[in-house]
């Protein structure tokens, strides 16, 4: 049964001006900072004052405070410290609507005419302002209502008595200062670091240290950073770090080594201008093995202090909440990605990586990269024909990965491609993008973005992410799968012409890529180039085992049936056997 309650609240409203024009142009790059925005102005503000968020409502938040003056105190702090925030791109500005009075209270949701009136006051507020009803300013004292211009009587839509409202920010005196507006965001790309210890078999350790400083640099919205499979092919292409810089068109490039000996481990880190080849910061790193992920923060710290000094006031090197694998078990992890992470790996490479996470949890069970590398592996990514798939186990390995830290971007990437394979495509869609609001350079939730609309099938969405995917991270590994669901959209969409473009691209960047294969034939049979469809899948099978009852037990379908029908015909029709 509901509960209700009734009671006296001060309500908060507050919205971001210009949201909907903002998700237009880049909506990835919006929600990451509306997301970043909350983390670090909005919530510390509203909860050191007694606030309760109730709701996110998109670009909109509704908070209950205890009081007027809290409520008021918390509104006033979050304009003038978001004014303050050293956003990159153009300044993040809300309204902000409040007013006290009765509301009513069931399960954990508000209603009730004070919101509503809260609510109306935020659509009138001016951008970078406050309205308050007269109700709530007669509870401030004069300290705080003298920051207050009185407004008149306003008539608020579905409200039949005109109210009393008090503005702050449309003064001089009281407008939040500008903040200066960035052109673009640095680009940092994080190469390989060299392994010296003369033992190839400790490359994992390098390669390890380049994916926690990529990932670590990213949770900074300042920076953009090239994801690390763009990072580590251009490398092995080209030796001069100032050429593949400017290759990924970075501004900077972080370049390292490491040494281990015994239980102790050298770091030796160099942060380069690429503008000019000029060395802007130097240092070299001493520590044992244990302490490791601190060594990670205090590098991560001394490039945003020495990149953008303006910002290491917001460096928080450590979450209480964040867990830190034991070194044996993160080794166990690293070793799994290792294996795990590109198409072009051998059969038995999934199920090796897999054995792998679970010895890692077997040493400590909240080492959530390798919770996320067991849902990874469950989901059969690289839709092999050997491996089953298994979606209950992807979904709970990556809500333990989630347990231990809820920020994880990894984890709410691993939970959205999870539900896109049970075909659970909104949630997929609302998954990922989380994971993109806390690091924007996540390639790969990027590029399962693309394969989520692809089912739809939705070719310009699928095409946005993909390009989203080839900005980033212009060589990365995945690249082909993201090629072969631009293919798949267009299938669906019924332009086999354009599909088969796609599929002969992807297969171009990877050639064992089995799915590529099927959408290749099953195009050309669509085209009515039946011997050559036939000969397409000739090629898939020697990659692996495939049947039709195993492609329509295992693919993801299209959500248009008769576009999915179209694809299961061709396939049976080109000679998939039975």
């Amino acid at each position: 049964m509901d509960t209700e309650d009734r009671r006296l609240a001060a309500i908060v409203v507050a919205d971001v001006v210009g949201y909907s024009a903002m998700m237009e142009r880049d909506e990835a790059d919006a929600l990451s900072r509306v997301f970043a925005m909350r983390s670090q102005v909005f919530e510390p503000e509203s909860s050191s004052r007694g606030g309760r968020i109730v709701k996110t409502m998109g670009d909109g938040l509704l908070v209950e405070f205890p009081s007027a003056v809290k409520a008021v105190e918390a509104a006033v702090a979050v304009q003038k410290g978001l004014a303050e925030w050293p956003d990159i791109g153009e300044r993040l500005m809300l309204r902000i609507g409040l007013h006290i009075g009765d509301v009513m209270i069931r399960e954990d949701d508000i209603f009730g005419s004070g919101v509503n009136i809260a609510a109306r006051l935020e659509q009138a507020a001016e951008p970078g302002g406050i309205l308050i009803s007269g109700a709530a300013h007669d509870q401030l004292g004069s300290r705080l209502g003298s920051e207050f211009d009185d407004a008149g009587l306003l008539t608020l839509k579905n409200i039949s008595t005109p109210v009393r409202v008090w503005s702050w920010g449309t003064s001089g005196a009281s407008k939040p200062a500008s903040t200066p507006i960035y052109r673009s965001k640095p680009l940092i790309a994080v190469l390989p670091f060299e392994n010296l210890s003369g033992n190839p078999d400790e490359d994992y350790l390098a390669n390890g240290m380049v994916e926690d400083l990529t990932t670590k640099l990213a949770r900074f919205h300042w920076f953009r950073v090239v994801a690390r499979g763009s990072s580590y092919t251009l490398s092995e292409q080209a030796a001069d770090h100032v050429d593949i810089g400017r290759r990924l068109n970075a501004e900077y490039v972080l370049k390292g080594s490491i040494r281990r000996a015994g239980t102790r481990i050298r770091v030796a880190v160099q942060l380069i201008d690429i503008t000019d080849g000029s060395l802007i910061w130097a240092d070299s790193f001493d520590r044992v093995i244990d302490d490791l992920f601190d060594l990670q923060d205090e590098i991560v710290g001394s490039i945003v202090g020495t990149v953008i000094p303006q910002f290491v006031s917001f460096f928080q090197p450590t979450q209480g909440h964040q867990h830190r694998a034991s070194f044996p078990s993160w080794e166990s992890a690293m070793r799994g990605w290792n294996l795990i992470w590109r198409l072009q790996g051998p059969d038995d490479a999934v199920l090796n990586a897999r054995r792998l996470f679970q010895k890692a949890l077997d040493i400590d069970p909240n080492n959530a990269l390798a919770h996320c590398g067991l849902a990874y592996s469950h989901t059969n990514p690289y839709y092999q024909a050997q491996l089953e798939r298994d979606i209950p186990a992807a979904r709970d390995s990556a809500r333990n990965a989630l347990d231990v830290d809820d920020r994880d971007a990894f984890a709410w990437c691993l939970l959205g491609i999870a539900e896109l394979y049970a075909n659970n495509h909104e949630s997929a869609g609302h998954h990922l993008k989380k994971s993109i609001a806390i690091n924007p350079s996540l390639a790969l939730a990027n590029g399962y973005l693309a394969v989520v609309n692809c089912f739809r099938p939705d070719s310009n969405a699928t095409d946005s992410w993909a390009l989203r995917v080839e900005e980033l991270s212009p060589v990365d590994p995945i690249l082909p799968l993201v090629t072969a669901a631009r293919s798949m959209a267009r299938f669906g969409e019924g332009d086999y012409a354009v599909a088969l473009a796609f599929a002969d691209e992807a297969l171009l960047e990877a050639p064992r890529l089995q799915p590529a294969w099927r959408l290749r034939a099953a195009s050309l049979e669509m085209l009515g180039e039946h011997d050559a469809a036939a000969r397409a899948i000739t090629q898939a099978l020697s990659l692996g085992p495939l049947t039709m009852g195993w492609v329509k037990q295992e693919l993801t379908p299209f959500s248009d049936p008769e576009a999915w029908a179209n694809y299961l015909n061709a396939l049976e029709a080109a000679g998939t056997p039975e």
